[in-house]
């Protein structure tokens, strides 16, 4: 039996949920499962494999590195192999320095090409590649330190039917309701909506993409301030297109949720990250525009005239999402390959 535990704070939970839900089809498989919300018992559980997460270290995105390299210390000291799980949001790493401490280093997404974590793009920067205002200096890693960069999974294995809790019955074991689909069949008044922050708006695509959809028919292109969940839901099921653009990260909640309430996915192009479970299918699952948006216009204007020619795209999203979403093989033969990895 491989001991695999997993350190994340309570309220990040979500992150693990695949584990969570399916711990005990792990366990038929030779895999024990501990979720952890600290590392205090490393010398009575000697896992044979700990994840160590970003957000258990992490306070305002500031990684606590004296913390980190005490408990990889520890955990090697009782012959544990260290992967350490960074969970911010965008493809590149401000984390990246850490990767010689550990044996692997995971991310919801990475480029394909790697050799821009060695680089940066374009010799400038290797975090948010679509923003100019962000040249971070960032470490590098080396040719050999490039190879422990794997892919994680992505927020297609978070929990939606319950958004951002966890319901917990009586014996204090997770219990999930289904997730309640939206037919992309249903009657859609509104051609395209997008509701969120412009703050985060990296790049300017966001403030780009409210003004062409305020610059639209406003009784079919909707727009504004953040809604309420059940209010915000209800536009997107009423909703043939979701516009997604890229924020803190390329991929967002927004994303899964315009499957789940069976919209079109409009974001800019994601054709330069790998990502599990791979959701995104060019003009499958969904449809790319260019990142500064000079397609977008002409996009939803076809879109508004010809919904037909597009509707598959919403029905293959969210059949996709389904059916990979409640793929256990699918998802432990990825978590069984990291095992193997380290």
């Amino acid at each position: 039996m491989t001991k695999v535990d997993v350190i994340i704070p309570s309220k990040n939970k979500g992150w693990v949920y695949p584990l969570i839900i399916w711990r005990d089809k792990f366990k038929e498989r030779n895999i024990e499962i501990n979720i952890k919300d600290n590392t205090k018992d490393y010398l009575s559980s000697k896992p044979d494999v700990v994840i160590i997460t970003s957000r258990y270290y992490s306070d305002h995105n500031t990684i606590s590195e004296d913390l980190l390299l005490n408990d990889v210390d520890n955990y090697k000291g009782v012959g544990s192999k260290v992967i350490f799980y960074d969970l911010s949001a965008a493809s590149g790493s401000k984390m990246l320095h850490l990767i010689k401490y550990v044996d692997l280093f995971l991310k919801r997404q990475i480029f394909k090409d790697k050799d821009i974590y060695k680089n940066g793009f374009y010799g400038k920067q290797q975090y948010r590649i679509w923003s100019k205002k962000e040249n971070l200096n960032l470490d590098s890693c080396s040719e050999e330190e490039q190879k422990k960069i794997k892919i994680g999974w992505n927020l297609g294995y978070r929990d939606f039917s319950t958004p951002l809790f966890v319901l917990f019955n009586r014996s204090f074991k997770p219990f999930w309701r289904e997730t309640k689909y939206k037919s992309p069949n249903r009657p859609k008044p509104i051609t395209c909506s997008f509701r969120g922050s412009l703050n985060t708006g990296h790049g300017g695509q966001r403030t780009k993409g409210v003004e062409i959809l305020k610059s639209l028919d406003n009784s079919r292109f909707i727009t504004g301030p953040k809604l309420n969940k059940k209010d915000f839901y209800k536009e997107m099921s009423d909703s043939k297109v979701v516009f997604s653009p890229f924020g803190h990260g390329e991929i967002c909640y927004r994303d899964i949720e315009a499957f789940v309430h069976g919209a079109i996915l409009i974001k800019p192009d994601i054709s330069h990250i790998e990502t599990f479970p791979n959701l995104f299918i060019e003009n499958k699952t969904y449809l790319p525009c260019s990142w500064d948006l000079s397609d977008l216009e002409e996009l939803l204007t076809d879109i508004d005239r010809n919904y037909k020619n597009y509707q598959d795209i919403a029905i293959q999203g969210q059949d996709i999402f389904k059916k990979i979403s409640n793929d256990f093989d699918l998802f432990y033969n990825h978590f069984f390959k990291i095992i193997e990895n380290v």
